[in-house]
């Protein structure tokens, strides 16, 4: 088994002291800044505060979240970076479960005869 020790990186001035984004450390013992889906949430059930009527929602939590739809009737997922340009996955007819990862800042909605039969959301 072979091993690559951390501390004999460089960056590119040649100081010895490696070069991560995000505020990592150099032996991964500080991971902070990582936006990841699924790190430090849980899932919750928005039905309530969530409609099938084309309104859109934005994701401001700082990371991404994923949300998760069931639905048996003509329903339409929307996702869109500026609220104005979509991009829709539509479920026609049948019981068909969709999970979407939704990037920060960017929009998601649905379009349906009435509420999903289940919306949740892991953030």
């Amino acid at each position: 088994m072979s091993s690559i020790k951390v501390d004999s990186i460089t960056d590119a001035a040649g100081t010895g002291a490696p070069a991560f984004p995000n505020g990592l450390t150099g032996d991964g013992s500080a991971l902070t800044g990582i936006a990841s889906v699924g790190v430090g949430q849980t899932w919750q059930e928005m039905l309530p505060s969530r409609t099938g009527n084309n309104t859109a929602y934005q994701n401001t939590t700082g990371k991404p979240i994923c949300v998760y739809i069931e639905d048996n009737v003509n329903t339409t997922f929307s996702v869109s970076t500026d609220n104005t340009t979509w991009l829709a996955w539509p479920i026609v007819n049948s019981f068909q479960p969709l999970s979407v990862v939704i990037p920060d800042n960017n929009y998601y909605r649905v379009s349906a005869a009435g509420a999903p039969l289940k919306w949740l959301e892991l953030r």
